[in-house]
């Protein structure tokens, strides 16, 4: 499994989770990548809403994301 961290929050949360993990699947490694300065404060929530609200998401996620959350967005909002 690869996790990428943020924070020493998320890594507390994420050993957490690897631990409980361990106990159900012990063959399944976990490797943690710490997330670049510019990135470390961007979270999935956090780009959602500003799409939601029209926000420019262009610099923080691929071109096909940003393209797949604004169909999902569309979906929603039709629903």
């Amino acid at each position: 499994m690869v996790k990428g961290l943020r924070a020493i929050s998320d890594f507390e949360y994420e050993l957490e989770m690897n631990q409980l993990n361990r106990r159900q699947a012990p063959d399944i490694e976990s490797v943690y990548i710490m997330a670049a300065a510019e990135y470390s404060f961007v979270s999935s929530s956090g780009v959602k809403e500003l799409a939601t609200f029209g926000g420019d998401i262009s610099s923080y996620v691929h071109p096909h994301v940003a393209r797949r959350l604004q169909e999902e967005l569309g979906r929603a909002r039709n629903l």
